[in-house]
């Protein structure tokens, strides 16, 4: 298949919803202590047993984009987690029936980093303000390119969806 070829995704249960999408400040630790007051607790230990997949440090600087693409039901994405943890980074989603979400995430050194949790399906871009920023990725399993999908790709599952109903 050619590298520039679209593809359609495959469905497999319900489509993710941008009111899906949460953002939202780690809970410290124990802040009465001064080790607590710099730990924090991440919602997703359990749930995304992060110990046993992968985690993925980004360093980025200002301007760049990340994503643009959308990830279908996979156990590694479902959902795709991420946590920022330095930087300024404007947040960008889209789902399939055309709702949108932005966001602006602001942490500074030191501040409680902010957890993002993307459902399946649905179009996601950051972009960096400042002059760096600094974010991890969780996942389950090993990384597998051909789970993600492109902004174009997104139209052509989108507007099959949109003819179907």
């Amino acid at each position: 298949m050619p590298t520039n070829a679209l593809r359609l995704a495959p469905v497999v249960g319900e489509f993710g919803r941008v009111r899906e999408v949460r953002y939202e400040r780690c809970k410290p630790d124990n802040p009465n202590i001064p080790k607590g007051a710099r730990t924090w607790n991440h919602l997703f230990q359990t749930d995304m047993k992060a110990g046993l997949g992968r985690r993925m440090a980004a360093w980025r600087i200002r301007s760049e984009e990340v994503g643009n693409h959308f990830h279908p039901r996979t156990s590694n994405k479902d959902p795709e987690v991420f946590e920022f943890l330095l930087g300024d980074v404007d947040i960008w989603f889209q789902d399939i029936y055309g709702q949108e979400l932005f966001g602006r995430i602001r942490i500074g050194l030191g501040e409680a980093p902010v957890l993002c949790t993307i459902p399946p399906y649905v179009l996601h871009s950051f972009i960096i303000l400042s002059d760096h920023a600094l974010f991890e990725e969780f996942q389950t399993d090993p990384f597998n390119p051909e789970d993600t999908y492109s902004a174009a790709e997104f139209e052509l599952l989108r507007q099959k969806y949109a003819s179907a109903r």
